[in-house]
C-alpha cells in the first residue's frame, strides 16, 4: 500500500537510497552521482527542525519518492522556494500532484 508521510529522522536513509536510485536512472536529477551518504548533512534534518514541508511516498516501510520545498539561500530571493520531487522508476504510477493536494 502506498502512504504518503511527513519525513521524520529514521525515513533519512530510505530518502537517501531513493535518491540515489533516482540519480542512477541518470534522467531526473541534476545529478547522476552522489556524494557518499553523510549521516550528520543538515539538508532534511534543517527541513525536520524548521517544519519546512518535506514528505517521503512510502511502499510499505520503504521509501518510494519523495517532494520537498526548501527556501533560496540568496537575501535577494529570500521569498523564493524550489520545490523538487522523484519517484523510483518502477513507481511511476504515483502522481506527486498528490502531495500538493494533501
Amino acid at each position: 500500500m502506498i502512504e504518503i508521510a511527513q519525513m521524520r529522522e529514521d525515513l533519512i536513509p530510505g530518502w537517501r537510497a531513493a535518491c540515489e536510485a533516482v540519480a542512477s536512472e541518470r534522467v531526473y536529477l541534476g545529478r547522476v552521482t552522489l556524494p557518499p551518504f553523510d549521516p550528520n548533512n543538515p539538508f532534511q534534518r534543517n527541513h525536520i527542525r524548521k517544519d519546512w514541508p518535506s514528505y517521503v511516498v512510502l511502499d510499505r516501510d520503504a521509501v518510494v519518492g519523495w517532494a520537498d520545498v526548501t527556501p533560496v539561500d540568496i537575501p535577494l530571493m529570500s521569498r523564493r522556494w524550489t520545490f523538487q520531487s522523484a519517484r523510483i522508476g518502477g513507481f511511476l504510477a504515483w502522481d506527486s500532484s498528490r502531495l500538493i493536494e494533501e
